[in-house]
């Protein structure tokens, strides 16, 4: 569908390349985005596996200065990019539920709510379904967190 003969190639290169200045930081995320919603069947070896743990990282670590609105550009640039990922497992679902311990800006929060949406029924079958509830719960308040919360009970509930 993208016309890249090798995704886990291409994943390498912008994995490879990130840290480098100038390097469009914005557009490589939103690519890692694209090739991880391809099927497992596109990527080879740990190519799903590295670009969930890059993509976790810049939720901590975003490449920039801390406090500037990059930064939480790229972070919800890296929580879309994760929301979009075909499979996720249940460590990127605690980074994830970890960004909801560290901040409540909306711009990022509402990012989280679509991961948690594109991912709940994954991740309700995790036997770490329990602990990742409880980063949610022990999260600063935000106006999606009993929906994010409702989103991981079973759906007869």
């Amino acid at each position: 569908a993208l016309g890249i003969d090798d995704p886990a190639a291409v994943a390498g290169q912008i994995l490879a390349g990130y840290r480098q200045p100038r390097y469009p930081k914005r557009s490589a995320i939103a690519l890692l985005g694209t090739i991880g919603s391809s099927p497992d069947s596109v990527l080879t070896g740990p190519s799903r596996t590295n670009i969930l743990a890059f993509l976790c990282g810049l939720l901590v670590k975003p490449q920039v200065s801390e406090h500037s609105d990059e930064a939480n550009v790229l972070r919800r640039q890296a929580l879309l990019a994760l929301a979009l990922q075909s499979e996720i497992d249940a460590p990127t679902a605690k980074a994830v539920a970890q960004v909801l311990t560290r901040t409540n800006n909306t711009f990022i929060v509402s990012t989280v709510r679509r991961f948690f949406i594109s991912h709940s029924q994954a991740i309700r079958l995790y036997p770490e379904l329990e602990d990742i509830r409880a980063i949610i719960t022990r999260g600063r308040e935000h106006p999606f967190k009993q929906e994010i919360l409702l989103l991981l009970d079973a759906p007869d509930k």
